[in-house]
């Protein structure tokens, strides 16, 4: 039974969230962004470029697509 809990500890970690706000392509969005900042998005989006004005703009209805992605996926899309 605890070998089935390693397994699915194992697959979570070798998952990346992907976060793509609006208009995200414009400043090099989706990027995966780090487990602890999962509930400072939008802080987290102007650090890395996103404008401010972007998530202002939409107010309350701004919203970010969020993706689960393998790892090796991610890797690929770097090189």
């Amino acid at each position: 039974m605890m070998g089935f809990f390693y397994v699915k500890y194992f697959l979570y970690l070798c998952h990346m969230k992907m976060i793509d706000p609006p208009s995200g392509w414009k400043y090099g969005f989706p990027k995966p962004i780090p487990g602890d900042r999962i509930n400072d998005q939008l802080t987290w989006l102007v650090e890395e470029g996103y404008p401010q004005k972007e998530i202002d703009i939409l107010g309350e209805y701004f919203f970010c697509r969020t993706w689960e992605q393998p790892v090796e996926s991610i890797n690929e899309d770097i090189k």
